[in-house]
């Protein structure tokens, strides 16, 4: 039975760009399909049939690639839309980059043009700045020269006053001397007449003593006997040197105390920690004195607060006697008197630092150490730092002194030998002895400290104790003076011009007036003659310096 020719799939319709044997079948479909169906044979007829099996099954195929090719379109569509909304999202993401790099540059634009404004305007008040600084100087400079005039015409005007006291002076001495002679000579001839009437009597008691005697012969005469003597008393130099190794002595034993102090400190650990921390700060606050007496008073009340903190926190006791002189000793009640040996240390400690000080900042400069003064007579004097409230620790400082600084104290030696340096207190680090610049700075310091501690002014209203007076600097000036001229060595000369820096001969002569102006005279003019040291020599040029800076004229 034959099968009506089926009409053509839509899917099966010829398109524009199919392949060859898609062509072929299509038009062997036309061609079977245009034949009458009665003129076919069977055989055409199973071609036929054939035919259309063949082209159904082409048909189905192609429909196949045509759905996997719009599927695939379908897939690269997808695809395309993807990669356009992502270079759409590159291109936002550029524009967004764009406009903040163009956000960037215009924010860098305008910081170089504030800066450019900023540096116009620095430059601007800069030159401002240094116009009026110009200007301040050119003022300034007149002043100054204005000032210098001025100060010449006072000074002149000083010195021809201090000239015109020194001419009434010299003339008030010269009536005094004249005065004291025509006194002297009368009471010489006063002398001489009782002498005479003495001798007369005398002679008379002893013509009447003779007489007696012959007519008493078994009576003794009283002129027989001998008159009463004074003991003599013991050397002054070797009382000295006895002082002097007492407070050698001391020096020793507080060397010894900081050994034992950190034999005593592995067993007591706090007492270790407390020790280092109040002792480095002592050591930083004495380290920031400096000539400003309104920044010092900080200092000074926390180097206090640190030592009064050093006298309360507890800590085993030792006698303090065997640090004192025997002076000091003898104010203090018999027997043993125990102190915390953390504040014994501690203060030995303030000391050294204080004195370390001394030569560190007065070395080059005596003057220098004047706030230095202060503090250690603030401290050392303060009572609640005394025994008993009324007797300062100074043999503590002083020990220093007597070891470093002989000549202070009457100690003198020859420098050229071992024996008469160490007396002398040149220094000796490892076998070698200190240079010669290096000892003359110490001297310079120590000699300034000196002056510093003893000359100084209390109030009577005052609640400190002197720990240092001017009769310790007097003393000291005329041991220095006292020294026999051959012994005289450049280390005296280099502390004694130290004591008088600056300030210190004026105060020297506040404490002792004219005799004071007297021993300045002696010690800077009349000692150092007849020495060639160069040290010596130098105390000329000290002397004119202090008449044209301090108005002290010693010629």
């Amino acid at each position: 039975m034959e099968k009506s020719p089926q009409p053509p799939h839509p899917s099966s319709s010829p398109l524009k760009n199919d392949s060859p044997s898609r062509q072929l079948f299509s038009e062997a479909k036309r061609h079977a399909e245009s034949q009458p169906a009665e003129l076919d044979s069977p055989s055409r007829q199973l071609w036929r049939e054939f035919s259309c099996m063949l082209i159904d099954g082409d048909r189905r195929f192609h429909d196949r690639l045509e759905q996997h090719e719009a599927a695939e379109r379908e897939k690269y569509r997808l695809l395309l839309a993807e990669a356009a909304e992502r270079h759409e999202e590159i291109r936002r993401s550029a524009e967004r980059v764009a406009e903040r790099v163009h956000l960037e540059e215009e924010q860098a634009r305008k910081r170089r043009e504030d800066e450019q404004k900023r540096e116009l305007e620095r430059m601007r008040q800069e030159n401002a700045r240094i116009e009026a600084e110009k200007r301040r100087r050119e003022l300034d400079e007149v002043k100054r020269r204005e000032e210098e005039q001025r100060r010449a015409a006072e000074h002149a005007r000083q010195v021809q006053e201090a000239e015109e006291r020194l001419r009434k002076q010299k003339a008030a001495e010269e009536a005094e001397a004249a005065r004291r002679k025509a006194e002297k000579e009368q009471q010489e001839r006063h002398e001489a007449a009782a002498k005479e009437t003495a001798a007369r009597e005398a002679a008379q008691a002893a013509a009447k003593a003779q007489a007696q005697a012959q007519a008493n012969p078994a009576q003794p005469s009283a002129l027989t006997q001998p008159p009463a003597t004074n003991g003599i008393a013991a050397n002054s130099s070797n009382a000295r040197d006895a002082i002097h190794g007492e407070y050698l002595a001391i020096h020793q034993r507080l060397k010894k105390l900081r050994n034992d102090f950190k034999q005593l400190s592995a067993v007591h650990p706090t007492l270790k920690d407390n020790a280092s921390r109040i002792r480095r700060s002592i050591r930083m606050k004495i380290g920031q004195i400096t000539h400003q007496m309104k920044g010092n008073r900080e200092k000074l009340r926390e180097v206090r607060e640190l030592l009064l903190e050093a006298q309360s926190i507890p800590s085993p006791t030792t006698d303090i006697k065997p640090y004192l002189a025997s002076s000091t000793q003898a104010r203090l009640p018999q027997g043993p008197f125990e102190i915390s040996v953390l504040f014994l240390f501690e203060l030995h400690h303030f000391c050294k630092s204080l004195f370390n000080q001394f030569i560190s900042d007065a070395g080059i400069n005596a003057s220098h150490a004047d706030s230095l003064g202060i503090l250690g007579v603030s401290l050392l004097g303060n009572r609640d730092l005394c025994l008993m409230n009324q007797v300062p620790l100074s043999d503590i400082l002083l020990a220093k002194f007597h070891h470093s600084c002989g000549v202070l104290f009457g100690i003198y030696g020859p420098e050229n030998l071992q024996n008469g340096r160490k007396r002398l207190g040149w220094r000796c680090l490892h076998g070698d002895w200190e240079t010669e610049q290096g000892h003359r700075e110490r001297m310079t310091g120590i000699g300034g400290g000196w002056a510093s501690l003893c000359l100084r002014k209390y109030k009577l209203s005052t609640a400190l104790i002197p720990p240092f007076t001017p009769a310790q600097y007097w003393t000291s000036f005329a041991r220095i003076v006292d020294t026999p001229a051959a012994e005289a060595q450049p280390t005296h000369f280099n502390v004694l011009r130290a004591m008088t820096d600056g300030e210190f001969a004026g105060k020297f002569i506040d404490a002792f007036g004219r005799a004071g102006w007297a021993a300045l005279r002696k010690g800077l003019v009349d000692f150092p003659q007849g020495h060639d040291h160069v040290s010596a020599k130098a105390l000329a040029s000290h002397v004119e310096e202090m008449k044209k800076s301090h108005l002290i004229a010693l010629r």
